[in-house]
């Protein structure tokens, strides 16, 4: 079983890499500001250490006024995933 990293450390690697990048973050996820997406991603998906190259799902919550979009990554390398 793969194991879930920590969306707080997550999080603030990604705020060092990308400042105000990072919404906010919780033991259990990592929200971003959609226009950084594409960047936070490349950044997951470049790290060295991470390597969150595979998508294992897309869902989306509606909150009747706006839509959250949740990617879940997966690294093949280090048996890791986040959300």
């Amino acid at each position: 079983m793969s194991r879930l990293l920590d969306g707080l450390e997550i999080g603030n690697r990604i705020g060092q890499r990308l400042p105000e990048a990072v919404v906010e973050a919780t033991p259990q996820w990592v929200v971003v500001h959609p226009e950084k997406l594409v960047a936070v991603a490349t950044y997951l998906r470049d790290d060295s250490e991470l390597e969150l190259r595979f998508l294992i799902g897309v869902t989306a919550v509606d909150h009747l006024d706006h839509f959250e979009v949740v990617y879940h990554l997966y690294s093949l390398k280090a048996n890791t995933r986040v959300r």
